[in-house]
């Protein structure tokens, strides 16, 4: 391979993998190389963007439209738990350009967008991309998931993201926002407040219990629920004398069947209170989840 060859490859390279052609400022010599590279399936062409082999299609979607990877694709990106559910690239754009969609992806246009520099990946900040999810996905548990690790991380805030929550879907995000909580630990926990909070029983989450230590959930002042328990609170012997349901889950357990058969088993309470909770509470929906684990 030819040392302008190898030039062009690190310059797309530096990029992620994929860039507009017109953006690497190629010279006549350079395309003609640019073009050898392509023929030899070293480089893809896509409608005047060019990648490597390896480059993801929501990089290369972003490339072509000029703009930025959001939504349940953004939190992919970050680590933030999603559900296991195949959902089209949403992208954030300044404007909308009339390009028909390449692979059936959803353009939204955020005004404000402040587009990053080709050496860095085209994702729409934590903020940016959390009010925009909030508004646009049909479903709450995504986007709570989402917000509640990036809350719990320290990522942004809820006065960050109600700040960008303008235009269509702003009312109903607000109120999804208003359910998000920084000390959520799991994904787990996110569904099971949601749960709780459908169903109208109280709930405190992120409970510190005098001589127990925190507990991921207080339900109805007697039950503890916990995904994140640690070995000494799991077997205090100051947790309430009261029926009590105490499991643990890390984020590479939440999609294996194990896991999901032990999930039958988290609740249990004391005769009196049979009738206390749902079923359905005691059963979060774990194959919901995903995760970034191997």
């Amino acid at each position: 391979m030819r040392p302008c060859d190898d030039e062009i490859l690190a310059r797309v390279r530096a990029c992620h993998g994929a860039v507009r052609l017109r953006d690497l400022r190629l010279d006549r010599t350079e395309y003609r190389h640019a073009q050898r590279l392509i023929e030899r399936r070293l480089l893809f062409s896509h409608q005047g963007v060019v990648s490597l082999p390896e480059a993801g299609w929501d990089l290369i979607l972003a490339r072509i439209h000029g703009g930025v990877i959001t939504c349940l694709h953004a939190a992919k990106h970050y680590g933030y738990p999603r559900p296991r559910l195949w959902a089209p690239v949403h992208l954030a754009v300044l404007h909308s350009t009339g390009r028909a969609p390449v692979r059936g992806e959803v353009l939204h246009v955020e005004r404000s967008l402040e587009l990053p520099p080709l050496t860095q990946f085209p994702v729409a900040p934590v903020p940016l991309m959390l009010a925009r999810y909030l508004r646009c996905d049909p479903r709450r548990e995504g986007p709570l998931m989402a917000c509640d690790a990036a809350l719990h991380q320290g990522h942004t805030g809820t006065d960050a993201i109600a700040a960008l929550l303008h235009g269509p879907g702003s009312r109903q995000a607000r109120q999804r926002l208003a359910l998000a909580s920084p000390r959520a630990r799991s994904p787990l926990e996110t569904l099971a407040r949601l749960q709780l909070y459908d169903a109208g029983i109280p709930f405190a989450d992120g409970v510190d219990i005098p001589r127990v230590g925190e507990v991921d959930l207080l339900v109805d002042d007697w039950l503890v629920l916990g995904w994140t328990v640690t070995p000494t609170t799991r077997t205090s012997s100051n947790l309430p004398a009261t029926a009590i349901a105490i499991e643990s889950w890390s984020g590479r357990a939440t999609g294996s069947l194990a896991s999901r058969a032990k999930m039958w088993n988290l609740v249990a309470w004391e005769p009196r209170s049979t009738n206390s909770l749902p079923r359905a509470i005691a059963q979060p929906k774990l194959s919901q989840i995903g995760t970034n684990a191997p």
